[in-house]
């Protein structure tokens, strides 16, 4: 996803849970299945624990501003149903599926007039970002989204835009 595309994503979606779901996947590069896991008790004292599913990495991350007030919205509304994070409708203490939210994902896309992306586009989007910054050090970047090995960032770094002309001037 293109930066302008991302904008248009997250300003379709209008749904307070979907928005934070999704914001939470884009700013920590979340696969869909650590997303829809969140616990209750992995939000504390103003940081974000996250289990990495693929590789069993976990990290501890600072929420920011924007985050804590979603948050503090949506613990409000939030139905009390479990330890989730994000519960199902239904009252049985389950999380919602990573079917349901990629389905809203795709629907929220269509509302964008973005495209057909997938949940796992926010976290490409988020390591190609990450990576394109001045004097990013990749294996903060690998350890940032949980990944095992560098070879991962490479291929974001891959996809950087260069600016060549410094080599030329």
């Amino acid at each position: 996803m293109t930066q302008e595309e991302l904008q248009k994503f997250f300003a379709s979606v209008t749904d307070l849970r979907n928005l934070l779901a999704f914001k939470l996947g884009y700013i920590y590069a979340m696969r869909v299945g650590e997303i829809v896991q969140i616990k209750l008790k992995d939000i504390q004292q103003n940081r974000i624990m996250i289990q990495g599913l693929k590789n069993g990495r976990m990290g501890c991350y600072p929420l920011s501003n924007e985050l804590k007030e979603l948050l503090r919205k949506w613990l409000k509304v939030r139905p009390d149903r479990g330890e989730f994070l994000f519960p199902t409708e239904q009252n049985n203490g389950n999380h919602i599926s990573r079917l349901t939210l990629q389905k809203r994902f795709y629907r929220y896309c269509r509302d964008a007039r973005i495209g057909h992306y997938s949940i796992h586009s926010l976290r490409h989007t988020r390591c190609v970002d990450l990576v394109s910054g001045d004097s990013v050090n990749p294996y903060e970047v690998m350890a940032f989204v949980r990944h095992k090995t560098i070879g991962m960032i490479l291929n974001y770094i891959r996809e950087k835009r260069f600016d060549f002309s410094k080599f030329v001037e």
